[in-house]
């Protein structure tokens, strides 16, 4: 008899989606066809989670063990970029977690409508993206603790009291609820200025209020995420896409003393330095480039990009940067340092506005 996977309650959630809904992978990209999906299909569904469910204790076992994973990371707040979300996640650890949504708020208690198939469709869509993830531990879907958790009711039933209860704020408490109990480190992403202003602001004054022994703790890693969120999207700082999920989450992982030091120079000095941080980082990597090291750099250029988009020359530079100083920290993100690096590097072969996708090293 085959043995389960650890994981998985998570994998056959998201295997039922792929199998039941209209939702395909198509050159690393994952599709979802709302034209070909159907109410009944979401019946199917529905029906397939019913019997997986009894399971969804493993997936709480799973966190209380850690097993699998050293730092997890629960992502809380409805977010629209997912695969931003993500990435976020593995810069700050090992493992992403989230809270059930779609069966237990959606198809559990009702029959969805023929117009809600593009809004549920596209929810299913972003957790087929993360099925590789699964398969790997590194993603982990979680029954809603207002099911299951008594310390939950009681926590959100106080702060309705003092707190106006937006489904941001519920999030937030659901996660924060058992953030002990299974080994949680929460974060979110903001995806605006105004956003990010209000979660640094209101957010953590809730975190604070409601486990303050670890609120120091609570604060850093909040405040990693919406940093990490502005690392990846960033003019000077810009992710690219064409490293798949998997594989940015893996490279990382790969670097271990990667976390704890670059949460440390993240958030060195609270929120207040917090662009100085950013910029302190882009110039280190400039510098960096500029060193002895960049002939390194250079050839790794000329190398692969041969195979680059006629369009734009995209640099991978994952494997000999990684250990050219064992002084330094690795950092996982994608640099769009234009015109600083194509201008250290003039090479008729690379386009102007290059994206270079680097694992790049950090002074401590």
């Amino acid at each position: 008899m085959e043995t389960k996977h650890y994981n998985h309650f998570t994998i056959a959630y998201i295997e039922a989606i792929l199998k039941n809904l209209d939702i395909r992978v198509l050159n690393d990209s994952v599709q979802f066809f709302p034209d070909t999906t159907f109410v009944s299909d979401f019946d199917n569904l529905k029906t397939e989670l019913d019997e997986i469910w009894d399971d969804a204790q493993s997936a709480i076992n799973l966190l209380e063990q850690k097993k699998g994973a050293l730092i997890q990371n629960a992502l809380f707040g409805l977010v629209n970029d997912f695969d931003l979300a993500l990435r976020t996640g593995y810069l700050l650890g090992d493992r992403v977690v989230v809270i059930d949504y779609i069966y237990e708020r959606i198809l559990s208690r009702r029959k969805i409508k023929s117009s809600e198939i593009l809004r549920v469709g596209d929810l299913c869509k972003n957790l087929v993206q993360a099925l590789d993830l699964a398969k790997d531990g590194k993603f982990v879907i979680l029954p809603n603790p207002f099911s299951w958790n008594k310390k939950t009711r009681k926590l959100i039933k106080k702060t309705s009291k003092t707190t106006i209860m937006s489904p941001q704020t519920m999030s937030l408490l659901n996660i924060l609820s058992i953030s002990n109990k299974c080994n949680l480190h929460p974060y979110t992403i903001a995806e605006s200025d105004e956003e990010y202003a209000r979660l640094l602001n209101e957010n953590i004054e809730t975190f604070s209020e409601e486990n303050k022994n670890e609120a120091v703790h609570i604060y850093r890693k909040l405040l990693a995420g919406l940093l990490s969120e502005k690392i990846l999207t960033r003019a000077d700082f810009e992710i690219n896409s064409i490293i798949p999920l998997n594989q940015f989450a893996s490279i990382i992982e790969n670097e271990k003393d990667f976390y704890q030091n670059y949460l440390k120079k993240l958030t060195q000095g609270g929120k207040n330095n917090s662009e100085y941080n950013l910029e302190n980082l882009k110039l280190e990597i400039h510098q960096y480039l500029q060193s002895k090291h960049r002939i390194m750099a250079k050839n790794g250029l000329k190398k692969v990009s041969k195979v680059s988009a006629a369009s734009a020359a995209t640099v991978t530079i994952l494997g000999g940067l990684a250990t050219l100083n064992p002084g330094l920290i690795a950092i996982g993100t994608s640099l769009g340092l234009i015109p600083s690096f194509t201008d250290l590097l003039k090479e008729e072969a690379l386009n102007e506005t290059a994206t270079i996708s680097v694992f790049q090293k950090l002074r401590k």
